[in-house]
C-alpha cells in the first residue's frame, strides 16, 4: 500500500504539460498509475478509466482532423486522471457514492471521447459539448474531493473515515454473467430483508459460485438500498489462524495493530448504528484447522453480537461454524447447475452455433460445475468444441488450469480441497476419493463396509470427503464425486493397487451373481448388475487401460468383459461405447484364442443388434475361427447360429442353419445348444416360406428346451411357432400360444421389474396377440376392429427382436387401409414398411413392401408403376426362393394380364402360382386361383 501512496505522491509532483509530447507521455504515465491502483485496490470503473485514456492519447497521435482540440481535451483527461489518482492515494478515505457516480459518468465521457477521437473527425459542436461535460466532471471531482467530511454520517469523525477502507473500492466488480442461481440469490436476499442482522453460511465444494453468489447479492440493488456503502467483502483465504482472520479484518478497516485487536474491530463496527452487512469469503481455510476452530468461533461469535451486522460467509463442504444461532431456513449447499444454466453461461461467453453437435458432451465433463463451465467456455473461444474434446482425453481437468489461482484454474481450486487439514488429518480419505474415482454411479456406504477395503475407518472418511464436498450424497443414499474432482483424482492420486483389487473383487461378485451359460438371470440378479452397470464399465476400462499383461491377475479383466458381454446380449441392456472401446484388449490377448473368440463372439451378436463401427459378420466369423483353432465345438456352433441370424439371404441363412444342426451329430454338444441349433434351423426355414418343415424341425428344439428347462430357447420356440401359424392362418393356434406365453412370463419373477418389457419383447406376446387377432379380424371383413388390433400391435416399443417382423404388421395395416379405399394411407404405411425393412437388412421383408406398394400404385391406376414393382418382387422372391412371395405377386400380374385381355398369360400366370401356395400351404390362396381359371372357362 505504501509503494501506492508514494506513486500517488508522484502524480502530485507531475508537472503541467506545455506541449503535445508533454501531455501525451504525461498522460501515459498517470494512465499507468491509475491502473496499479486500480489493480491493487479494486475501485469500480478506475481500470477501464486508465484503459480508455491509454487508447485516446496512443489514437491522438494518429489524428489528423481537429488535432489541437483533441489534444486540448487530453490535457483535461490527464488533469481529471490526476484528480482521481489523489483521491485514491488516501485509501482509508471513504468514497462518497456521489463521487462514485461522477467517476462513473466521467468513464462515459472517455467512451465518447475514444470513439470521435477514432473516427479522425470530430466537429465542433461535439468537441464543445464534451469540453463543457469534463469540465463539469473535473468541477464535481474536486468538490467532492474537497468536501468528503459533509458526507460523513452524523456523528462520525474525519479520523474515522480514514481509518475505514472505502468500501466500494474494495469491493470485487458486479458480475457480467450470472446465470442459474436466482432461487438461491433471492432466499438470501429475502433471509437479510426480513432481519437486518442476518447470519448465513453459502456451503458447497470449491468451483460451484459460492463466491459469485454472494456478489451477486452484495451488489443487488435491494441490498445497496439497505446498506449503501456499508458493504464489506473481506476475502480469508490468506488466514490459516484465528489471529491471522482477526489482523485480515483489521487491515481492511485499516485499523492500527494493537492488543486485543478484537476488540478494537468490535467496537469500531458498534459505533455506527447504521445497518452493516460483511461477507467473509473462503471462511474454511482458518476455521476448518481443528486447533484453531474454537477460537476462529469466539471470534465469530463477537461479531454476531454487533446488533446492526449481517454476516454471509461462504464456506467449502457443508458444514457450519458453531456458537452462532443461524438464520433459518438455512441455505441449503449448492449443488451443480441445471442443465439449461449451464449452457447459457456457455453461450454468453463463447460464440458457438446453436445446433453445435460436441456442446452437449463438453457441459458433460464439467459435470455443470459452474468453475469448469467457466473455463471451458473460455477455452472454446478460441478453439472449436472437437478440438477441446480431444485434448480432455490427453490432458484432463490440466485443460482448464492455466489460471494463476482458484478462480481460474479448476485444478488448483481442487488441489486447495484435497489438501485443506480436515482431508489431511485423515489421510485415508484421500484413498477412499481415489476409488470414488473409479465409480461414476457413486457406491452405498454398505458396500463399501463389504468390500474388504485396505483401510477400516470408511465411515469417517465418507464424512470427511462429504464435509469438505469433495462428495456428495446422492437422491439414493449412495456417495458420489463430481466429474471434474474425479478427473483430477485419477490423474494425481490414482487408487493404490490394493484398493483396486478390492474394487476388482467387487465386480467380480455382481457379475458372478449368474454363471450358467444358458439360464435367464433373475430379476434380484440383473438388478444388481444394472444398478451397478456405470461403474463396472469404468471399472475394467481403467484396468484394461492400465494393465501391462492380462496374465498377471490370470487374465481376470478380460474374463470379466466376457461376463458383462454376455449379460448385455442376453437383457439388451448396456453401453455401445463399451463395445467399441474393447478392440486394443483383442489385438492384446494374442495366441489366446479362446478368450479372443468369446469376445468376438459377443461383439458380433451385439453389433447385429446395435449400429456400430464394427463388422458384425467380420467378428462372428473371426469368432468360429479362433474356436476351430482350439477345437472348442460348442463355441463354434454358437457362432455359427448367429452368423445364420445375420445373414440378409434366407437361403444362406438356411444353408449356415443347417450347418449348425449337422455339427451338433458329430460331437457330444451342450443341450442348450443343440437346441438353440434346432431353433435357428425352424427360423431360417420359415423366412424362406418352409412353414410345415420349420414347425417340424421345431420339435426337436422344443422338446430339448422342456427336459432341461432352458425357458429362453422355450421362448424362441414358442415365438417361431405362432410366427408359422400366423403365415399359415393359423390365427386361433397362434393366440393360444400366445396365452401360454403370457403364463410363463407370468410364473417369472420379472413380471414387475424395469427389465420385464424387454423379456416380453423377447417373447414377443405384446404384440403377437393382438397382430393374430388383427389378421382373424381382416379375414372375416372387420376392416374396423383389424385395424385397432394392428395399431395396437405396433405401439410396442422399438426393440431389435420385437422389430424383425415389424414390416409384416405394417404391411397388413396398409392392406386394411387399402381395402378402406384410403390409398393415400396405404401408400405411406407400405414405405413405412420399406424403411423398416431395409433397416433391418431383411430381404423377404424388403421384397414384400415392393409388393405392398405396386398394391397401392394398382389401386391409384398407375399399372405400369404397379407392375414394375410385382416383377421385381417377384424376381427378388425367386432369387430366394420364397413360394408364397412368388405366388402373391403372379397373381397379381395375372389379373393385370386379365384386365389387358391377355388371357393367355393370365391363365399362365395363375397356373403357375397354384404349386407356389400348395407347397407354402396357403390353401385359400389356391382356390382363388382355381377360381381365376374357372372364369377363364365361362
Amino acid at each position: 500500500m505504501m509503494e501506492l501512496i508514494i506513486r500517488a505522491q508522484r502524480a502530485q509532483q507531475l508537472k503541467a504539460p506545455s506541449r503535445t509530447q508533454d501531455i501525451l507521455e504525461y498522460g501515459a504515465i498517470a494512465a499507468r498509475m491509475l491502473k496499479e491502483i486500480a489493480e491493487a485496490t479494486g475501485v469500480p470503473c478506475l481500470k477501464t478509466i486508465a484503459g480508455l485514456t491509454t487508447l485516446i492519447i496512443q489514437t491522438v497521435q494518429t489524428v489528423r482532423y481537429n488535432k489541437d482540440e483533441c489534444i486540448r481535451m487530453t490535457e483535461r483527461t490527464y488533469w481529471l486522471i490526476c484528480a482521481i489518482i489523489n483521491i485514491c492515494k488516501n485509501t482509508e478515505a471513504e468514497v462518497p457514492p456521489d463521487m462514485v457516480r461522477n467517476i462513473e459518468q466521467f468513464q462515459d465521457t472517455l467512451q465518447k471521447l475514444l470513439s470521435y477521437v477514432r473516427s479522425h473527425v470530430i466537429t465542433a459542436v461535439t468537441l464543445a459539448e464534451m469540453q463543457e461535460n469534463a469540465s463539469r466532471r473535473h468541477q464535481e471531482l474536486m468538490y467532492a474531493l474537497s468536501s468528503k467530511q459533509a458526507a460523513l454520517p452524523p456523528g462520525t469523525t474525519l479520523e474515522d473515515l480514514r481509518r475505514s477502507s472505502s468500501t466500494l473500492s474494495l469491493l470485487p466488480a458486479s458480475l457480467l454473467i450470472f446465470t442459474g442461481r436466482d432461487k438461491e440469490q433471492q432466499e438470501i436476499i429475502t433471509l437479510i430483508q426480513s432481519n437486518t442482522a442476518a447470519r448465513i453460511v453459502v456451503l458447497g465444494p470449491g468451483g460451484i459460485g459460492k463466491t459469485s453468489l454472494t456478489l451477486s447479492v452484495i451488489h443487488h440493488h435491494n441490498i445497496v438500498d439497505i446498506f449503501g456503502t456499508r458493504r464489506y467483502f473481506i476475502s480469508c483465504d490468506a488466514a490459516i489462524t484465528a489471529d491471522g482472520l482477526v489482523s485480515t479484518i483489521a487491515k481492511y478497516f485499516n485499523l492500527e495493530q494493537k492488543p486485543k485487536l478484537s476488540n478494537v474491530i468490535i467496537g469500531y463496527l458498534s459505533r455506527s448504528k447504521e445497518p452493516a452487512l460483511m461477507v467473509l469469503d473462503n471462511f474454511e481455510t482458518p476455521w476448518e484447522i481443528p486447533e484453531q476452530r474454537s477460537m476462529v468461533e469466539n471470534f465469530l461469535a463477537l461479531l454476531a453480537n454487533v446488533s446492526h451486522l449481517s454476516i454471509v460467509l461462504t464456506m467449502r463442504g457443508i458444514e457450519r461454524p458453531g456458537k452462532i444461532r443461524w438464520t433459518r431456513p438455512f441455505l441449503a449447499p449448492l449443488e451443480p447447475l441445471a442443465d439449461d444454466a449451464a449452457e447459457e453461461i456457455f453461450r454468453d461467453i463463447a460464440d458457438i452455433n446453436d445446433d453445435n453437435p460436441d456442446l452437449i458432451e463438453l457441459l458433460k465433463l464439467t459435470d455443470n460445475l459452474p468453475l469448469a463451465v467457466t473455463l471451458m467456455a473460455h477455452l472454446a473461444e478460441s478453439e472449436t468444441c472437437t478440438n477441446i474434446l480431444s485434448r480432455w482425453k490427453q490432458e484432463n481437468t490440466s485443460l482448464l488450469s492455466d489460471g494463476i489461482d482458484k478462480t481460474s484454474s479448476l485444478e488448483k481450486s481442487i488441489f486447495m480441497s484435497i489438501s485443506s487439514p480436515r482431508m489431511k488429518n485423515t489421510p485415508d480419505a484421500l484413498e477412499l476419493l481415489s476409488l470414488l474415482a473409479l465409480l461414476p454411479e457413486g457406491i452405498s456406504e454398505a458396500t463399501l463396509l463389504q468390500m474388504k477395503l485396505p483401510f477400516d475407518n470408511i465411515p469417517k472418511c465418507r464424512f470427511i470427503l462429504v464435509s469438505t464436498s469433495l462428495a456428495y450424497m446422492d437422491g439414493r443414499g449412495r456417495v458420489k464425486a463430481l466429474t471434474p474432482i474425479r478427473e483430477y483424482t485419477r490423474t494425481y492420486h490414482p487408487p493404490p493397487n490394493e484398493s483396486l483389487q478390492s474394487l476388482n473383487a467387487y465386480v467380480t461378485q455382481i457379475l458372478d451373481v449368474w454363471t450358467a451359460y444358458y439360464e435367464y438371470p433373475s430379476q434380484h440378479q440383473i438388478d444388481a448388475i444394472s444398478h451397478e452397470l456405470g461403474n463396472i464399465y469404468f471399472i475394467l476400462d481403467y484396468d484394461l487401460r492400465v494393465a501391462q499383461d492380462y496374465a498377471n491377475n490370470d487374465f481376470w479383466t478380460v474374463k470379466a468383459v466376457i461376463s458383462l458381454l454376455r449379460l448385455m446380449n442376453w437383457t439388451a441392456i448396456g453401453s455401445i461405447d463399451f463395445i467399441l472401446s474393447l478392440s486394443s484388449i483383442i489385438k492384446q490377448l494374442g495366441s489366446r484364442k479362446l478368450l479372443q473368440g468369446q469376445i468376438l463372439y459377443h461383439l458380433g451378436n451385439l453389433s447385429r443388434r446395435y449400429i456400430t463401427s464394427r463388422d458384425a459378420k467380420k467378428d462372428l466369423q473371426d469368432a468360429y475361427d479362433c474356436f476351430e483353432s482350439v477345437g472348442a465345438l460348442n463355441e463354434q456352433v454358437m457362432a455359427t447360429i448367429s452368423l445364420s441370424y445375420l445373414s440378409e439371404d434366407p437361403i444362406k441363412a438356411l444353408n449356415i442353419a443347417r450347418k449348425a444342426v449337422s455339427m451338433t451329430i458329430h460331437g457330444s454338444l451342450e443341450i442348450h445348444v443343440q437346441c438353440s441349433a434346432f431353433a435357428a434351423l425352424s427360423l431360417a426355414l420359415l423366412n424362406c416360406g418352409y412353414f410345415n418343415d420349420a414347425l417340424h424341425h421345431l420339435q426337436e428344439s422344443e422338446a430339448l428346451s422342456r427336459a432341461t428347462g432352458n425357458l429362453r430357447c422355450e421362448v424362441i420356440c414358442i415365438r417361431v411357432r405362432v410366427q408359422a401359424y400366423a403365415c399359415l392362418g393359423k390365427f386361433e393356434e397362434a393366440i393360444m400360444l400366445c396365452n401360454h406365453a403370457a403364463q410363463i412370463y407370468d410364473a417369472s419373477d420379472l413380471k414387475s421389474s424395469a427389465l420385464g418389457l424387454v423379456f416380453l419383447n423377447l417373447l414377443g406376446y405384446t404384440h403377437l396377440l393382438p397382430w393374430s387377432r388383427s389378421q382373424i379380424y381382416f379375414e372375416n371383413g372387420d376392416l374396423k376392429n383389424a385395424a385397432l388390433q394392428c395399431l395396437q400391435s405396433l405401439k410396442t416399443p422399438f426393440h431389435w427382436y420385437t422389430d424383425v417382423d415389424r414390416p409384416q404388421r405394417l404391411d397388413l395395416l396398409g392392406d386394411i387401409y387399402l381395402q378402406q379405399q384410403e390409398q393415400d394411407d396405404a401408400m405411406n404405411i407400405y414405405i413405412l414398411s420399406l424403411v423398416t425393412a431395409h433397416k433391418l437388412q431383411h430381404n423377404p421383408y424388403i421384397h414384400q413392401a415392393l409388393r405392398c406398394i405396386g398394391d397401392a400404385f394398382l389401386a391409384l391406376d398407375n399399372i405400369n408403376t404397379a407392375i414394375s414393382l410385382f416383377k421385381i418382387a417377384l424376381e427378388g422372391f425367386t432369387e430366394m426362393d420364397i413360394h408364397r412371395g412368388k405366388g402373391e405377386c403372379m397373381i397379381r400380374l395375372g389379373d393385370i394380364a386379365h384386365l389387358r385381355g391377355e388371357l393367355g398369360k393370365a391363365r399362365n400366370l395363375w397356373t403357375d402360382a397354384i404349386p407356389l401356395f400348395q407347397k407354402s400351404e396357403q390353401s385359400k390362396e389356391v382356390i382363388k386361383c382355381e377360381n381365376r381359371l374357372q372364369m377363364l372357362e365361362m
